[in-house]
């Protein structure tokens, strides 16, 4: 029963590697080589410098969130903690790991930050799901699956800012693997509903707009490194689609369909293959894999550090 609980908990995993592998197996690497070899230092380090910008951006809303809960954690502590989860946050529920490192950091326990992590997702979701819609109608495809998503989170929301699931741990519950007591969830509830202040909320959608605007702006300096035909509203379309899709899915970071979505979307703007290929897979590179890096890095110094609340 146990090893079937683990298969269950890496299926999603396991499934957008073999998208991944299907991918790869098909992309004119030749090509992409090629192109990569036109990128100059100049443009590789415009792009390290905006994933850094990237990370920044969420890393402070992450700061700014327990500041809004009335947690008084150093913004250096909080960073370590988001940052330092990134390798994790790509398997089922690793974005559980940033409230554990957030108490070994700072002191702070998981349960007390956990509408941390549901909150940053649902404002990150509308910003982009934003985007995203201007996007679909301007292209005239995948409207529909769209706004069913952005209705969601809408519901959601709502729903939380109102307060209308006070007292709903009952439905909760019945999710595997899930159990949480009236008090505790209540205590979550209200957590959000300070968290969606007008003048909070505000606050959080602007640092996300940042993070959102980032991540357009690196694939479109990759798409003028190998001179793809790529405006900038093409750039926020090629930018925020895929991630929306690749949510709708469920794949942990959207993994293989983020991939596969971008790849066709850029082909639909008459970018070439190659090039879309090329360019899917600096942005995955400098937001992705740069966050795997900086989080592996920072666990380092974490442990080289020895930060006052690590047992």
């Amino acid at each position: 029963m146990e090893a079937l609980k683990a298969f269950l908990k890496l299926l999603p995993l396991l499934v957008g590697l073999v998208i991944l592998v299907a991918i790869a197996t098909l992309s004119p690497w030749r090509e992409v080589g090629a192109l990569l070899r036109r990128v100059s230092w100049a443009e590789w380090l415009m792009m390290g410098v905006l994933s850094l910008s990237f990370f920044a951006a969420k890393s402070i809303r992450y700061w700014a969130m327990l500041r809004m809960l009335k947690f008084e954690v150093p913004l250096s502590r909080a960073a370590m903690a988001y940052v330092a989860a990134q390798p994790v946050t790509i398997i089922p529920g690793g974005e559980v790991y940033r409230g554990a490192l957030l108490e070994r950091y700072a002191g702070i326990s998981l349960k007390d930050s956990a509408p941390t992590l549901t909150m940053q997702g649902l404002v990150e979701s509308a910003v982009t799901l934003a985007v995203a819609f201007a996007g679909t109608l301007w292209i005239g495809q995948n409207r529909v699956v769209v706004l069913i998503a952005t209705l969601i989170v809408l519901v959601i929301m709502v729903a939380l800012r109102r307060g209308w699931l006070k007292d709903k741990e009952g439905a909760v519950n019945k999710l595997p693997f899930v159990d949480v007591s009236r008090k505790y969830f209540n205590r979550f509830v209200l957590a959000h509903r300070r968290l969606m202040r007008p003048d909070f909320l505000w606050s959080l959608v602007g640092l996300s707009v940042v993070a959102v605007g980032v991540g357009i702006a690196i694939i479109f300096v990759a798409a003028r490194a190998i001179d793809a035909p790529l405006t900038w509203a093409q750039a926020a379309i090629a930018f925020s689609l895929p991630v929306v899709l690749g949510s709708v899915t469920l794949l942990p970071g959207g993994l293989g369909a983020n991939e596969g979505t971008s790849i066709g979307i850029l082909k639909l703007m008459g970018v070439a293959t190659g090039a879309a290929v090329t360019m899917t897979l600096l942005l995955r590179l400098f937001t992705l894999g740069a966050g795997v890096i900086l989080g592996l890095a920072t666990l380092g110094f974490s442990y080289i550090g020895k930060p006052e609340n690590d047992k």
